[in-house]
């Protein structure tokens, strides 16, 4: 009645007055999961459609219904004590067939099946949506003209704000936000304004179910959350930052407690469970900046029960937390999702696949942490994606620029290091050499610190093995006085070997080096008093044997 319709509260029989063959199209939405006998219900549905009319079916999906699925999956197409039939899309269609339709299509949507069915030959794409903008004009004309029933208003005004929030009708969004304001408030006491003062509880119990049920939806519409999560869309649209966030926080905290209501009514609504979880993605995105340790908190409560529909979400929403954290200083903030920050961005890397400008500032903070526990490999690594990600020449020089003070901190430490090792300043020059190597990540690095570390090695903290291991770094990559400087040094290490070791290693050096022809006469003199050193030797070591 409050739609303009006349209402006729009747059971439909094959014999009812609206069974005359009449209407081209019946549809029926989740009905006959509640009927115990379907055939003549069918029957009756059949009587009311024109000889090419199209019947329209939805409900539960009885495929759902196996071993191992969860009670989350299952509640929503089980729904004791509501549902008596479930169908699957093999029996739905025969049940079709048995009421005289020769025409049957039937698709599986995830929980839902969809049917579509007549006695003569169709078309149907279960794809297609409604012209957005007739409907926005039907839900907004019924808003206008309908009369005092609570749930009604709720129905019809959210649906419609959600339709402008998601084709960024903003003003329009606005003004139906302030219609269910100020009809909320009346009917309801609920301030949407003040989204921080919205806490229902509901505590379920053995007894006095139904009464707690409906005196909950008596001060509650079952609509609250979506409700909440669209108009803090709409805040956060428009810049209203705070307000957003305080949305978004209502919007997870209710949702919460109507899945509580829900399943004391053996019921679930999706939505509300959906939109409880986008609201956390959503909240700890737009607080990433203000405090990333609380946007850490809420990607943990979703993480284990998200969805495979909003894990690439969670994803995007934990790459800006996470950047946002180690960029500004606060990496401590965001180390509980490092690994799984990691791990997403080597999946993609792994698969080929470049990173996005999101991805890239995480993959930034990523290599400031591996900077500072000494992996500059690594970290050199995950600096050069994130420069390859930016589309924004500044944004890709800033990262160009960090790549250049990454190569210069670490040649600094190397001239650091061999200032140590000539001041004979054992103390720095150790703690600079395990800065240079760092605890764990044993990389190559550059030519200049290589050869710092084979000196180190080879006069501050003895060992022939390790220096010999640094000057063949550089030996491999440079070329003139600078490949031959490294392999004189590699061949005075290798005097210092043991013996066993020293005579398979060092005459293939001095060989190597004898072919050398060095601009510097320096390098000259030293390869030759090197060579005459250990001619002497290798002479007195046979005269004694």
């Amino acid at each position: 009645a409050d739609l303009g319709h006349d209402h006729v509260a009747a059971y439909l029989q094959p014999d009812h007055r609206l069974a005359d063959g009449s209407f081209d199209r019946v549809l029926s939405s989740e009905v006959i999961e509640h009927v115990k006998d379907p055939d003549p219900f069918l029957d009756a549905l059949g009587a009311a459609l024109a000889p090419d009319g199209i019947l329209l079916l939805t409900t539960p999906n009885a495929a759902v219904v196996t071993a191992d699925a969860s009670l989350d999956q299952l509640l929503p197409v089980v729904t004791a004590g509501h549902h008596v039939v479930i169908y699957s899309a093999k029996g739905l269609e025969s049940a079709l067939r048995r009421a005289g339709y020769s025409h049957v299509e039937v698709q599986e949507n995830g929980l839902t099946l969809q049917a579509a069915a007549s006695r003569t030959a169709f078309d149907v794409d279960f794809e297609a949506r409604p012209d957005r903008s007739r409907l926005q004009a039907y839900l907004g004309a019924r808003l206008e003209v309908l009369g005092s029933d609570p749930a009604l208003f709720a129905g019809f005004a959210v649906r419609l704000l959600k339709e402008y929030v998601h084709t960024a009708q903003w003003e329009a969004a606005d003004s139906v936000r302030r219609q269910i304001q100020r009809r909320w408030q009346r009917d309801y006491d609920l301030d949407l304004d003040k989204p921080g003062s919205l806490e229902p509880q509901f505590v379920r119990a053995e007894k006095g179910g139904r009464r707690r049920i409906r005196e909950f939806a008596a001060h509650h519409p079952f609509s609250l959350a979506i409700a909440l999560y669209y108009a803090a869309c709409l805040d956060r649209e428009v810049g209203k930052t705070d307000h957003a966030l305080a949305a978004f926080g209502a919007a997870a905290r209710i949702s919460a407690t109507l899945q509580t209501v829900f399943s004391a009514m053996y019921a679930a609504c999706r939505e509300t469970e959906d939109l409880g979880m986008r609201s956390r993605l959503a909240a700890a995105d737009l607080g990433a900046d203000k405090d990333p340790a609380a946007s850490v908190r809420q990607l943990r409560t979703v993480y284990a029960t998200i969805p495979a529909n909003l894990e690439p979400e969670w994803f995007r929403v934990a790459c800006r937390v996470y950047a946002a954290g180690t960029l500004t200083a606060r990496a401590s903030k965001v180390a509980a999702i490092e690994a799984a920050v990691r791990g997403h961005l080597e999946n993609i890397l792994e698969a080929g696949e470049g990173l996005t400008p999101g991805q890239g500032y995480a993959a930034a903070g990523l290599a400031g942490r591996l900077a500072e526990n000494g992996q500059r490999e690594q970290a050199r690594r995950w600096l050069l994606a994130a420069t390859e990600a930016m589309p924004d020449p500044r944004e890709k020089a800033v990262f160009t620029n960090r790549l250049d003070a990454l190569e210069n901190a670490e040649q600094n430490l190397g001239q650091a290091l061999i200032d140590a090792v000539n001041q004979h300043d054992e103390p720095a020059a150790r703690d600079i050499a395990a800065r240079i190597v760092g605890s764990s990540d044993r990389t190559p690095v550059s030519d200049p610190v290589a050869f710092a570390l084979g000196l180190f090695h080879l006069n501050m903290d003895p060992d022939p093995f390790k220096a010999l291991e640094w000057f063949a770094v550089v030996a491999e990559k440079a070329a003139g006085d600078d490949r031959t400087r490294a392999l004189l040094h590699q061949a005075i290490a290798a005097e210092r070997l043991p013996a066993a070791d020293r005579r398979h290693v060092l005459p293939n050096l001095l060989s190597q080096l004898q072919k050398q022809q060095p601009h510097d006469p320096l390098l000259g003199s030293q390869i030759g008093e090197l060579t005459a050193r250990y001619s002497a030797q290798s002479g007195t070591r046979e005269a004694a044997g």
